[in-house]
C-alpha cells in the first residue's frame, strides 16, 4: 500500500512544501530546488518570504496543489496538516526527522494520506547521484530508506 501511497504522490506534478528555508543548505531548500529540477512546480510554503532559491513561496497552502511535503520542526506538523487539510490537501509525505505521534494522529483524524519513513528524493523520479546509490543501499539492506 506505501508503494502505491508514494507512487500516486509523485505522480502529482504540483506540490506544495512547507519548510523551505531561508538556508539553503537545509533539507526543505535542498529539496524544493531537487524536486523543481526533476520536473515538479513546487510551491514553498514561508511566513515571509515570496520568492527563495528560485521557489515561488506563498504563506499559506491556496491554489492547485493537492499534495504537499513536510519538512519542518515535528510539533509544527499538525497544525499545518490543518491548515493544509482545509486547503484541500489530501496527500501529505513527512521528510525523515518530521514524523511524530501527534501527526499521525491529526493526518488520520483528517483522513489525509500519510507518506513517512522514507525521503521523497529517493522516489521521485528520476531518482539521481547519492539518492540512487541511498535508494540501491535501502532495497539490498531492507531499510525504507
Amino acid at each position: 500500500m506505501i508503494k502505491s501511497m508514494q507512487k500516486a504522490f509523485t505522480e502529482e506534478k504540483t506540490l506544495f512544501l512547507a519548510g523551505i528555508s531561508r538556508n539553503p543548505r537545509k533539507f526543505g531548500s535542498l529539496a524544493a530546488v531537487d524536486l523543481k529540477k526533476r520536473g515538479y512546480t513546487v510551491i514553498g510554503i514561508h511566513p515571509t518570504e515570496s520568492l527563495l532559491h528560485g521557489i515561488p513561496c506563498q504563506a499559506e497552502f491556496s491554489g492547485a496543489a493537492t499534495a504537499a511535503v513536510f519538512s519542518v520542526k515535528p510539533d509544527q506538523v499538525p497544525g499545518l496538516f490543518r491548515q493544509a487539510a482545509t486547503a484541500g490537501i489530501r496527500r501529505v509525505w513527512l521528510t525523515p526527522g518530521c514524523e511524530s505521534d501527534a501527526a499521525q494522529s491529526v493526518a488520520a483524524d483528517l483522513n489525509l494520506d500519510l507518506i513517512t519513513g522514507t525521503c521523497i528524493l529517493m522516489v521521485a523520479e528520476p531518482v539521481t547521484s547519492i539518492h540512487k546509490l541511498h535508494q540501491i543501499w535501502c532495497r539490498w539492506t531492507g531499510s525504507p530508506g
